[in-house]
């Protein structure tokens, strides 16, 4: 879609635009070649497929949310988390289908705007603007921590981060500015990048950041017309992906649970 040197985008494609779309977080599905994102005007998380040449199918995850911000996949478990910075703010999970949808965090929280996954320790990590720090936890909700505090208004609002081995990485929109911290020490906080504008997002690109995992769907899609979306490890018996049709409402799922049809044909 794209090249990256550096700090610079090169060669960037339109895939998706709608007018009546505000989208905040995003994050890519690198096993079934997938697109989340929140959607602040729709109150939504929605997905889009990427892995068919002639057309790219669109669905809504979740609905019925109040101010979606951030967005992370834990594809191994088959786990998408966001944050939703409503009144009471909180963060949310759900399986990449958009089954199971739970709050694992709802309390001492405010303006939660940035959220990353640590793979190799199984913990969230997130930013809260107003409480100006970085907290984490467990990938249930537990064992929660306060990681790093900074000083805050009027100089910081701390928004966006990742993690790259030991180190987080957060964006500051007052300050325009890229900061690192060790994860283990929690000292000596680090200015990497100073540039012009907003730094709205943060991301890293390396194989550390997208480990391994099996595709839910198979290589034919596990046999869906439009969407196939990979489901929460649960149990044994548990269905490894669910069959969904496009938000066009025209479209219907059959009886097979596979197939997506419209009264026009």
């Amino acid at each position: 879609m794209a090249t990256i040197e550096g700090f610079q985008l090169h060669s960037a494609v339109r895939i998706y635009q709608d007018s009546n779309s505000s989208i905040f977080g995003i994050a890519y599905d690198w096993v079934h070649e997938a697109l989340y994102w929140t959607d602040g005007r729709r109150k939504s998380i929605r997905v889009m497929t990427l892995t068919r040449e002639d057309r790219k199918y669109i669905t809504t995850v979740v609905d019925g949310m109040g101010k979606p911000r951030a967005i992370a996949l834990d594809i191994q478990q088959r786990y998408l988390y966001w944050t939703d910075r409503k009144k009471p703010a909180m963060i949310g999970r759900c399986g990449m289908d958009g089954t199971n949808v739970s709050s694992i965090i709802n309390s001492d929280i405010t303006w939660p705007e940035g959220l990353t996954i640590d793979y190799a320790e199984r913990r969230l990590y997130w930013t809260d603007a107003i409480r100006d720090r970085v907290s984490s936890c467990d990938m249930d909700g537990g064992d929660r921590r306060v990681v790093i505090r900074m000083p805050g208004p009027p100089d910081e609002r701390m928004f966006a981060i990742t993690i790259f081995q030991d180190f987080l990485y957060w964006s500051d929109l007052r300050s325009s500015t890229l900061r690192k911290v060790n994860k283990r020490s929690r000292e000596a906080v680090e200015v990497i990048n100073t540039g012009r504008g907003r730094p709205y997002d943060v991301k890293v690109y390396h194989t550390d950041r997208q480990p391994e995992a099996s595709n839910a769907c198979g290589d034919n899609d596990g046999g869906c017309s439009h969407l196939c979306l990979p489901s929460p490890h649960q149990t044994s018996q548990s269905t490894s992906f669910l069959c969904k049709c496009p938000d066009d409402r025209r479209y219907q799922l059959s009886s097979d649970d596979r197939t997506c049809f419209t009264d026009d044909l």
